[in-house]
């Protein structure tokens, strides 16, 4: 069965927390697999897009799959080392190539922010995890992040996903209140982006029934949280390829405040 992966990543500066207390980083990781979200690079390394990569689970051999262009197949072996309770680092030695070393940081048992050093460059951006072989259906089924939309601007998650399903996505601003968070953003707008294409956008999510019966299904078959009927939070159900997006997020006037980013796979 396919295996579904989904990353999530800030492209912009803005305060972010994680979703759930931070987790020991893992003593290995054979026989898992990981969905890159790449946030920025230097040299000739790519700074934006992603790719999955496979760690085996003898051998040590890894390969990379790109989900993005300007990415590069590849394949060779790794070594990994739990440097810390909450770090970790990978280097990969490329069967053609020059080495790379990945330093991690654990924010969750399935994700950790990285930096990658190479003789071509620098890279930065997020690694989300999953074991493999996965459980039918299985793979990573919700991330999310929550931000500090700035006075006057925008959020700009990167999103990366690498096989064809449908997509909740949400950005909940009122309804984070419920959970006593203060300064939540009161009207947020969502935007999915494929490159420079506006492939959906989403204010006041039951605004619409039709829009309201989507979301509404899609977050019972997802197990997400209901929104209420008129608040002002944003969502919407959308059918996507393997790839990358870029969600904007904003307020409305150019308001400022906190919201939850979430995306998630809906099971059909």
């Amino acid at each position: 069965m396919k295996t579904f992966g989904i990353g999530l990543a800030l492209a912009v500066a803005a305060a972010t927390a994680p979703l759930h207390a931070q987790a020991t980083a893992p003593a290995t990781i054979a026989r898992m697999a990981a969905v890159v979200v790449i946030s920025s690079g230097t040299g000739s390394l790519p700074s934006v897009g992603g790719y999955r990569i496979t760690f085996a689970p003898t051998g040590l051999a890894y390969a990379i799959v790109p989900l993005s262009s300007g990415v590069i197949s590849s394949s060779g072996t790794y070594s990994y080392i739990k440097t810390s309770s909450q770090a970790g680092r990978i280097t990969l030695v490329d069967s053609t190539g020059p080495s790379r070393e990945w330093t991690l940081v654990f924010e969750s048992s399935s994700t950790a922010s990285y930096t990658l050093t190479s003789n071509s460059g620098a890279q930065s951006g997020v690694l989300v995890f999953e074991s493999a072989p996965p459980l039918a259906g299985g793979g990573v089924a919700n991330m999310s992040v929550r931000a500090q939309v700035p006075l006057g601007g925008q959020i700009i998650p990167g999103l990366v996903i690498d096989a064809p399903t449908r997509i909740l996505l949400r950005v909940a601003g009122p309804a984070l209140a419920g959970f006593g968070v203060t300064g939540t953003l009161p009207n947020p707008r969502l935007t999915l982006m494929a490159g420079n294409v506006a492939l959906v956008s989403n204010e006041d999510w039951s605004s619409s029934a039709s829009n309201f019966d989507a979301v509404r299904d899609a977050a019972a078959r997802a197990g997400a949280f209901a929104f209420a009927f008129g608040s002002r939070d944003a969502a919407v159900v959308v059918d996507l390829s393997a790839g990358s997006y870029t969600c904007l997020v904003a307020g409305e006037n150019g308001t400022t405040g906190e919201v939850l980013l979430e995306v998630y796979r809906v099971p059909q």
